[in-house]
């Protein structure tokens, strides 16, 4: 799950934690909500291919993901501020 995650996160203002026992948050500093869907996007894909083995799931046999998303841009930080 961490590679499928570190494989979408592209800007070194990005950031990822561990929030709770198996619950992650990530923060997309200056990324609007288009721009988070397709991180979104490319992280449900890439858990996808993994095809990594869930035993205890009687629905599907691989490890899944639940995913969301929330945006608000502080445009004067982002404007004056582009991140790397």
């Amino acid at each position: 799950m961490a590679q499928a995650i570190a494989q979408a996160i592209q800007r070194g203002t990005h950031l990822v934690a561990r929030y709770g026992g198996k619950e992650l948050g990530i923060i997309l500093l200056c990324t609007n909500l288009a721009g988070a869907m397709q991180v979104v996007e490319v992280i449900r894909a890439h858990i996808q291919e993994l095809q990594y083995p869930h035993a205890a799931l009687e629905i599907n046999p691989f490890l899944t993901a639940s995913l969301g998303v929330a945006s608000i841009l502080p445009h004067a930080f982002c404007q004056s501020s582009p991140p790397p």
